[in-house]
């Protein structure tokens, strides 16, 4: 529709070698990503046409496949090219019932240096003006009305950019992992329970107040290529309140890879304060007293 701005697209097969041609005549920058996905695996930014095909499928498969998630087993091989637009990432999340739309929040990606944009922390609410909020809010109502959603959740993820919001993917579903979860410490909204009552037909009632801003973060050490953990200290958190999900996830002998595999974190924490300056200091707190020497 012309009323929504959305990124030029179409669809290739990754292991159909004949759709290389697809591939080579698309404008670039452009950005790959596996149609079944998750997390940004397989996510891939493709800058001119001095590429190897070749090459890009083996550092695809090397991503999304069975090892890395069990659900990747049903990975065939359908990818999206798209037009690469510079902006913040973000989601948008709400219900839409009898086609009207409820937007409950909306979270701010933070995402790892291109060309593979690994998903890396997130915040909830996202850090946007007020200005910003109100175009997002309607380019989403306008971009539901147009795709004719009536009763169904609804994940939406689009780049903000000088220009307004674009749209990048849309499903009539719930967010993935566990955002449904932060939501619900930001707002105090049952997202599940609204799930439900959307699609009982059940008239949503609720309040938006804001408790407090969630942040989730993946930590992964600057590496250029892969190492084994010799030492690593995690900074003492047990007397800050503020964190509810401390994971550690490396040892000494742990092995650090990055790309073209996957690359694997070493903590993941989350954590819900008042405030976004009481949580840049939890950050600081945390990401500045890793302490980390390799074999």
């Amino acid at each position: 529709n012309s009323l929504i701005k959305q990124p030029k697209f179409c669809s290739f097969n990754i292991l159909n070698d004949q759709d290389e041609s697809i591939l080579r005549n698309f404008e670039k920058p452009c950005v790959i990503k596996p149609v079944f996905g998750i997390a940004s695996h397989g996510v891939l930014m493709i800058e001119n046409n001095d590429f190897n095909f070749t090459k890009i499928k083996d550092e695809v498969l090397s991503v999304v496949n069975e090892n890395n998630r069990k659900a990747f087993k049903r990975f065939c091989g359908n990818m999206i090219v798209e037009e690469y637009i510079e902006g913040k990432m973000m989601s948008v999340d709400g219900f839409v019932q009898d086609g009207v739309v409820h937007i409950v929040g909306m979270l701010e990606f933070i995402m790892g240096e291109k060309p593979h944009f690994t998903q890396v922390s997130s915040y909830i609410p996202a850090r946007t003006s007020g200005m910003e909020f109100e175009s997002v809010s309607k380019y989403i109502c306008d971009s539901i009305n147009v795709l004719g959603f009536k009763n169904c959740p609804f994940h939406a993820e689009i780049r903000l950019t000088d220009n307004g919001p674009y749209l990048v993917e849309i499903a009539g579903r719930m967010a993935g992992g566990t955002i449904h979860k932060s939501y619900d410490k930001v707002y105090s909204i049952d997202m599940i329970d609204m799930m439900f009552k959307c699609m009982l037909g059940i008239n949503l009632e609720y309040d938006i107040k804001q408790k407090g801003i969630n942040y989730h973060c993946f930590y992964y050490p600057e590496i250029n290529e892969s190492k084994v953990i010799n030492s690593i200290t995690y900074p003492d958190v047990s007397n800050i309140s503020e964190i509810y999900l401390y994971n550690k996830k490396a040892i000494p002998g742990y092995k650090l890879v990055t790309y073209p595999d996957m690359p694997n974190s070493v903590l993941e924490y989350a954590c819900f304060a008042e405030n976004i300056e009481k949580l840049y200091e939890i950050k600081k707190i945390v990401e500045g007293n890793i302490k980390i020497t390799y074999v």
